[in-house]
């Protein structure tokens, strides 16, 4: 849903979404209730995209975010 979800804002709207500032609680509750409603989820990205779309540590820190949902904080991107 997220890589989804950046591909599309940046190809249609020009905005890349601040993922490590959106809260794993915040983002997974949001998604639970998308299927019902996808006004909190809307709400919760719109107040975090940027239209800095080159910029590679915003990049590392989406997928260092994007893991940490999903429980893993082993890895870094910025490492890489």
């Amino acid at each position: 849903m997220r890589i989804w979800l950046d591909h599309l804002l940046s190809r249609q709207q020009g905005l890349v979404v601040q993922w490590h500032l959106i809260g794993a609680e915040e983002y997974l509750s949001a998604m639970l209730r998308s299927p019902l409603s996808t006004l909190e989820l809307y709400d919760l990205v719109q107040h975090h995209t940027t239209p800095d779309r080159g910029d590679r540590t915003l990049f590392a820190r989406g997928i260092n975010a994007s893991y940490a949902y999903e429980g893993y904080r082993q890895f870094d991107a910025n490492d890489l």
